[in-house]
Formats: C-alpha cells, sequence, structure tokens
C-alpha cells in the first residue's frame, strides 16, 4: 500500500512538473488602449517659407511643426509625438502629392512641389483601414495646388467615427507668389506643328497683368501677356509655339519674378516633348491620267510633311505606281 501511495505522489508530482513546464504564448499589447493615431507632417515646398516666429528672428514652417512634434523629448516638455504615445499607437507620415509613413520626423525636408491634401488624407484613411485608428493629427500651411476638397477627405474618416485635428502653421496672410501649378503638354508632336501648351498659374496677391514664357534652355521661345481670372487667385491659360528640331527636347514655362515676391523657386515649371520629323503617309489613286491628278501629286511632293504614292489605272488591268520608292 505504501508503495501504492508513493508512486501515485510520485506521479502527481511528476504530472505538476510536466504541466508547468508547458510553453505558454502571451500576447503584449504595446499600448493599453490598443488604439492607433495618425500623425501627418506635410513637406511640401510652401513649407520651407520663413514666417513663423521663433527665440531668433523666424524659422521655417517645416521647422515650427518638428518643434511641435518633437520639443526637447524630456518629460517636462515631451511633444506632441510622445504625449499621443502615452495613450495609443503613434504612427507618423509625412505627405506632399500623397502620404508615406516615417520613421525619423526630424530628417524630413520641405521638398514636395505638389500637394494634395484630399489624397493624402485618403491614403492614411486606406493603410490604417484594418485598426482602431482613435484620431488623424495633421500638420499644415493649408496650400494645395492639386486634388479634392480637404473636406471631402475628413468626411471619409468621419464615416468611420475617426476625428482630424488640423495645426495651421505660417502667416495666415500668405506673402506675394507666383507659382506655376500644372503645365499640360503632349509628349509627341511633328516637327513645324504648332504645340499648344496649357497651364495653371497662382497668383496670390498679385492682381495685376502678368507674362508668361516658354524657353528651351537659354533660347526664348514665346512670350504672352495674360490678364488674371477676377475673383480667384489661380488662373488657366493656353500659350502655342511652334518647335523647329528633332529629338527629345526639355522646355520651361515661367513668370518673371514681381517685386515683392518672396518665394521665385516656384515661379517655372519644365516639361519635356519628343519632336519627330516623320511624314504623313498618302496614297492617291486615280482612275485617270487627268490633270487634276498631276496638280495634286505636284503639291504633294513639295510638301516635305507628306509621303505620297500615286497608284494611276492606265487599264482594266494595268497600273501605274509613281513615289513607292520616295516612301
Amino acid at each position: 500500500v505504501n508503495r501504492a501511495l508513493f508512486g501515485l505522489r510520485i506521479g502527481g508530482v511528476t504530472l505538476l512538473v510536466f504541466m508547468l513546464g508547458i510553453p505558454a504564448l502571451r500576447f503584449r499589447s504595446p499600448r493599453p488602449s490598443g488604439v492607433f493615431t495618425a500623425v501627418m507632417l506635410d513637406t511640401s515646398r510652401s513649407m520651407s517659407i520663413e514666417d513663423v516666429p521663433a527665440a531668433k528672428g523666424k524659422q521655417s514652417r517645416l521647422a515650427a511643426a518638428q518643434g511641435v512634434l518633437l520639443a526637447s523629448g524630456t518629460p517636462d516638455d515631451p511633444g506632441v509625438l510622445l504625449a499621443l504615445e502615452r495613450s495609443s499607437n503613434v504612427l507618423a507620415y509625412a505627405f506632399d502629392a500623397q502620404a508615406s509613413r516615417v520613421t525619423d520626423v526630424e530628417r524630413l525636408k520641405a521638398q514636395g512641389q505638389h500637394t494634395n491634401l484630399f489624397r493624402s488624407i485618403r491614403d492614411v484613411d486606406s493603410d490604417l483601414r484594418s485598426v482602431p485608428l482613435a484620431a488623424v493629427v495633421m500638420l499644415t500651411d493649408g496650400c494645395r495646388n492639386t486634388g479634392g476638397e480637404p473636406e471631402e477627405a475628413a468626411r471619409l474618416l468621419g464615416a468611420r467615427g475617426t476625428p482630424l485635428y488640423i495645426v495651421g502653421l505660417g502667416n495666415p496672410n500668405p506673402p506675394k507668389d507666383y507659382e506655376v501649378m500644372q503645365v499640360f503638354a503632349p509628349r509627341r508632336v511633328r516637327r513645324n506643328t504648332e504645340v499648344e501648351v496649357y497651364a495653371t498659374i497662382r497668383h496670390t496677391d498679385f492682381p495685376q497683368p502678368f507674362e508668361i514664357r516658354i524657353s528651351r534652355g537659354d533660347t526664348p521661345l514665346v512670350s504672352k501677356k495674360v490678364e488674371p481670372a477676377s475673383g480667384t487667385d489661380i488662373t488657366s491659360l493656353r500659350v502655342a509655339f511652334t518647335p523647329d528640331h528633332e529629338g527629345t527636347a526639355t522646355y520651361k514655362l515661367a513668370v518673371p519674378a514681381a517685386e515683392g515676391e518672396s518665394i521665385t523657386d516656384n515661379n517655372a515649371r519644365e516639361f519635356a516633348i519628343h519632336i519627330q520629323d516623320d511624314r504623313l503617309p498618302v496614297l492617291y489613286i486615280e482612275g485617270s491620267p487627268r490633270f487634276e491628278y498631276r496638280f495634286l501629286r505636284r503639291a504633294l511632293f513639295r510638301d516635305r510633311d507628306f509621303r505620297r504614292v500615286g497608284l494611276l489605272r492606265l487599264a482594266s488591268d494595268r497600273f501605274y505606281v509613281q513615289g513607292a520608292s520616295e516612301a
């Protein structure tokens, strides 16, 4: 009996040790709440404007935004990022034409040529669709030059119950500025064919007529006086020129810098066009050697824009081909 009891005890202890030794998988939530907060920082070129008061003079809008987010990083002055991390998982995004996730906010530069608030908010919403998103915090100067209305993107977030908080930066009274926002031109054209270029110009606090210039390198091609649209600071225009060379060339559409303009690096935009010296193929079929045939053949022959092949019917089963070797 004693041996049986001793065996049961040994078995019980062995079973207990085995149960305690089973590997356990533990999940740890990054934050007690388990929710996420997205912080969006504008990195478009307008954020490089130095119009935010600082301890010594003025600082750029981007530097001011980085100061708001990072501060000194101490418990007494943690900055927005560390403060938010106390209650949620924080994901940082840089945006201009679109949004992308970043890990080092301090190293961001204001280099984006386009600002699309609508798409940037939509990108963040799409990227975090599968996680509980508590809020989106956007730091921006509010300058946009492409895309839809930011209110529409805010409604997208509102549909999932996510508030959008916007921190505005910069002087509420924008400085005088010309900006070439968009340029549309055909990618391929034929030589000696007129090219139509469509552009959108922002003229902040410049109500007077301005000049548009198109150049190739240091060679000016065309200039045009433009009357700004009334009731808005955005004007769309059309300007045309005729290229006289072959190959791919880069052109520049620019607005000359005006007096009192503090930002001039956005006054121009480049675009490329490939000019082809190919001729249009023309097959001319005539049923008899009439005078009109000879006249039209000579006219087409003199025009270097056409590759002409003539097919003249001499009889029911006889044809005379002209210009096939030239084509």
